[in-house]
């Protein structure tokens, strides 16, 4: 009784009882089974199968248990009839079970039959929507999206995640990884290129198949560049592809190719390390990002012709800062007092000389200027160094203390 009765009363997915129900039925179901079957053996064992009517009996118990399997089977058909969510009467068992394409799941955004995913399972919830306790609008959001960050964020009980099971419909397919390698790829090569509207569409295509903390990044990042575009220098903006590339001989090959080739055919184990850095430079930029564009570009400039005169090795860069080697500490020297000289006798532009950083200050003791432009620290030291190989660049870098306590100089 307890067997037929039971899936009559089952809740539907939308009730608050359901998730009690999905654990008190079963247990009811079992202990209703145990009951029948010890009264089977009981019953069995006390009939007299010398007695004519004892046939009779066994053909009447044999039609009952036919009945009720067949009521049972009936029952049951209509309680999955009555708790699907959504089940069209063309899809079959295997349908409803086979994986759930990223492009299906788009489409029930939040419209009429809104679809979320929730760690790689699709839930259908329309209506749960409106009795959402945080409000229909959180869901709508998420929805044809993946919501599992958001809701493994809020914590939800076991008796919700109970009830998301009701609503469930299928597993979405995985996300190749190589897709969202290529399209991250797609998505870095056009913010080098500074293509941002390429990146925009890339970044709205890549949605659902690249992680969403990955996105957020490169959303702001493009927000950044979209700022910092108008004051970028002409000569950056026009580079081809094959200038643009990020270890371009132009922009890091800053020796001539004898030094070069000297450096890194026989690597020193003992050299001079120079470190420069523009002071303030994070206040310039904000003050006059225009001026500093330029500004920059000069400084690079400079500082370039310094190291070829020089003879040193441009060991890497870091924003504005340089790193640079030299096999003889007078050759470190001179591309110091060279760089302070040529960086006073610059051209700037004038934005910058009005800012309180950058003026013009005259000398006391002779005839011109003792600076004018961006203030460039510089430290060196010379010492031990444990030269290395790039495994990226294939340029030379450095270690040690020589190159901890040359970095810290340039500091004070």
């Amino acid at each position: 009784l307890i067997g037929v009765v039971g899936p009559l009363a089952m809740p539907l997915p939308t009730s608050p009882g359901r998730p009690v129900f999905r654990v008190v039925h079963p247990m009811l179901g079992r202990i209703a089974y145990v009951m029948a079957v010890v009264q089977c053996f009981s019953g069995a064992s006390r009939l007299n199968y010398g007695d004519p009517h004892t046939a009779d009996i066994i053909r009447h118990v044999t039609v009952i248990g036919v009945t009720m399997a067949v009521t049972a089977a009936v029952v049951m058909e209509y309680v999955s009839r009555r708790c699907n969510v959504k089940v069209t009467k063309c899809q079959t068992a295997e349908e409803v079970l086979s994986k759930i394409s990223w492009s299906e799941v788009r489409l029930h955004d939040a419209g009429n039959d809104p679809w979320v995913v929730i760690e790689g399972k699709v839930y259908a919830i329309p209506k749960f929507i409106e009795k959402h306790p945080g409000g229909p609008e959180v869901l709508k959001q998420k929805a044809g999206c993946d919501a599992t960050e958001a809701f493994n964020k809020i914590r939800h009980s076991m008796a919700a995640r109970a009830k998301l099971a009701g609503f469930y419909l299928g597993d979405v397919e995985d996300v190749r990884m190589d897709s969202a390698i290529s399209l991250t790829e797609e998505i870095a090569t056009a913010m080098v290129a500074l293509d941002l509207d390429n990146v925009a569409i890339l970044i709205r295509k890549a949605q659902n198949a690249v992680p969403e903390s990955l996105l957020f990044a490169f959303s702001n990042l493009l927000n950044n560049l979209c700022k910092y575009k108008p004051f970028l220098p002409p000569s950056l903006l026009s580079l081809e592809d094959d200038e643009q590339h990020l270890f371009s001989e132009s922009s890091i090959l800053a020796a001539p190719s004898h030094i070069v080739s000297i450096f890194e055919s026989s690597p020193p184990k003992h050299a001079t390390l120079a470190f420069t850095d523009i002071q303030s430079s994070t206040q310039l930029w904000e003050a006059c990002p225009n001026g500093m564009a330029i500004g920059l570009s000069k400084h690079n400039d400079i500082i370039r012709e310094a190291i070829r005169s020089c003879e040193g090795y441009e060991v890497k860069t870091i924003g504005d800062a340089f790193m640079v080697c030299f096999q003889s500490a007078a050759n470190a020297l001179k591309f110091a007092l060279d760089v302070q000289v040529d960086l006073t006798r610059a051209t700037w532009p004038e934005t910058l000389l009005e800012h309180p950083l950058c003026q013009e200050v005259p000398s006391l003791t002779f005839k011109g200027l003792t600076w004018a432009g961006p203030r460039v620290r510089i430290g060196l030291h010379k010492g031990d160094v444990e030269p290395q190989a790039n495994p990226v660049t294939g340029r030379l870098d450095f270690f040690g203390n020589t190159v901890n306590k040359a970095a810290r100089v340039e500091g004070i």
